[in-house]
């Protein structure tokens, strides 16, 4: 997938009257000059009079004066207008940083609103853009806290060993406040993952749909890598401090790492290569999973782990992730019986992927669950559920991944209506959600948006779904051939009316091809 746009590219592409206003007194030509740098600053993350703040503030603005200076070279007649500004901007960094920093953050926000009013699908690319911007951001100050935080132990352990016992109990209390926020950014970069995580997750599954789909795991994988080094030397920290005087170390700092470790572990383990969403017993299928900690966790095991595969009914997998459920619990025998279903986990160096691929399994039969009402065998949703036992520094870790939903079918005559249970899930649950819970009512927009997606990427062809085509299918999926387009605005489609009601359609002249 190519890689998302960025604003500056956008506002290039439109009328610069849009803009005229937006800059007040800083000149336009100069804003060209400096392109997608300025976007790719932590403008509107600067905030606040604290150290780190001012520190980040002045070293932006450092950049900002060398980019400039760096442009300037190159800018023919525009030089000396740009290295006036450069004489400007030291002046008011002496003056007033913030100023500068408030200043860019208007500009860069103005052209985002400027650009989203013409270009709204692009609402989601500029987020990730922002998004990578406020991470890195955040590791910074977090990197800035922990070399505090090192400088203060430091200190602490000098006033031990040299015995200045009457400085202990400030000198303690500054190392665990430190400490301790060092710990919560830690956790704040980690929830931040996480997220970021869930959110590949919703749009691989949308891209069951047809969607665009950048399959890439390798910067949420750089990400998991740092958070658990980071992990690691305040581990390491803490234990020496402990090995000194135990009394300076509170036990909730150990607990705060092992149980940040133990999440961030098992929240790094997912499937990357889904099993087919339509699953047909006594059909071969393929499916893989990807360990994103697995270098740093398994390097020098002389016996790699194995995962087992086994299926799991939505009520299981609801009872699986309930918080009274045991892990251990899932390595019982799923709802049906899988061959091939055991791989082992293998690194491979030049991808720095540690994995393993299902390539033949096979699901043999399936235990039906008791349905409700008039719900059929293709609206059951399943999932294949991947488990593994990993051992690191002495503790135990049950990790799982679970695929996406998975209808399973026993003839073809089940698979249009088991596709249609695929893609409604696929469209219209929530990122994070109770398995596998999906509105029965959606907005017609959002059913257009998703049979837009599904035409254009089963035809294979650039050419969306009109207006018109929209108003076509609304007519006949609710049974009004008298509706306008301003009814449909605020109409709601059920999953009754988009798969089990029987449409009669007539063929009319609306351009479809």
């Amino acid at each position: 997938m190519a890689k998302a746009p960025s604003v500056w590219s956008c506002v290039c592409k439109m009328p610069q009257g849009h803009f005229e206003k937006l800059y007040g007194g800083f000149p336009q030509k100069i804003r060209h000059h400096l392109g997608d740098w300025l976007e790719n600053q932590p403008w509107e993350h600067i905030m606040g009079a604290d150290p780190f703040c001012i520190e980040m503030a002045n070293s932006v603005i450092t950049q900002l004066v060398e980019e400039l200076k760096k442009v300037a070279k190159s800018s023919g007649s525009d030089a000396h207008l740009i290295l006036q500004w450069v004489e400007n901007f030291k002046i008011m960094a002496q003056r007033d940083p913030m100023a500068i920093i408030q200043s860019f953050k208007n500009i860069c926000k103005g052209e985002m609103d400027i650009v989203l009013k013409q270009y709204p699908r692009l609402d989601m690319a500029f987020h990730s853009r922002q998004e990578e911007t406020m991470f890195h951001f955040r590791s910074k100050k977090m990197l800035h806290k922990l070399k505090q935080t090192s400088a203060a132990q430091q200190t602490l352990k000098l006033a031990v060993e040299s015995l200045q016992f009457q400085d202990l109990p400030g000198l303690q209390k500054k190392w665990v406040f430190l400490m301790e926020e060092s710990l919560t950014q830690l956790s704040t970069l980690q929830e931040q993952t996480v997220k970021r995580i869930n959110i590949w997750k919703k749009q691989q599954q949308k891209a069951g749909n047809g969607a665009p789909f950048d399959e890439n795991l390798l910067p949420l994988q750089d990400r998991a890598e740092f958070i658990f080094g980071k992990y690691h030397e305040l581990c390491v920290m803490i234990q020496e401090l402990k090995e000194i005087d135990h009394r300076l170390v509170p036990q909730e700092f150990f607990d705060k790492i092992n149980t940040g470790i133990g999440a961030l572990i098992k929240s790094s383990f997912l499937v990357d290569k889904q099993p087919p969403q339509v699953l047909k017993t006594q059909t071969k299928f393929q499916a893989s999973v990807n360990f994103m900690l697995g270098s740093k966790i398994m390097t020098g095991v002389n016996k790699m782990p194995v995962i087992r595969a086994t299926i799991i009914t939505e009520k299981g997998a609801q009872e699986l992730f309930a918080p009274s459920v045991s892990a251990s619990e899932s390595l019982k025998d799923g709802a049906g019986e899988i061959e091939n279903g055991r791989s082992v986990f293998e690194f491979t160096q030049a991808t720095r992927t540690c994995g393993a691929v299902f390539k033949n399994m096979l699901l043999k039969k399936i235990k039906r669950c008791e349905r409700k009402g008039s719900e059929s065998v293709t609206e059951e949703k399943c999932a294949i559920l991947f488990t593994a036992e990993i051992h690191f520094s002495g503790s135990t870790y049950i990790i799982q991944a679970m695929s996406l939903p998975v209808v399973v079918i026993v003839h073809g005559n089940q698979d249009n209506n088991a596709k249609a249970t695929v893609l409604w899930d696929n469209a219209f649950s929530e990122i994070v959600r109770c398995p596998f819970y999906v509105e029965e009512k959606v907005p017609w927009r959002k059913m257009c948006s998703t049979l837009n997606m599904k035409f254009t990427s089963e035809v294979g062809t650039k050419h969306e779904l009109s207006a018109d085509h929209f108003w076509f299918l609304a007519q006949k999926i609710f049974g009004d051939s008298c509706l306008s387009y301003d009814d449909l605005k605020e109409r709601t489609v059920s999953w009754t009316q988009f798969n089990k009601v029987i449409i009669t359609v007539k063929c009319q002249n609306v351009g479809f091809y």
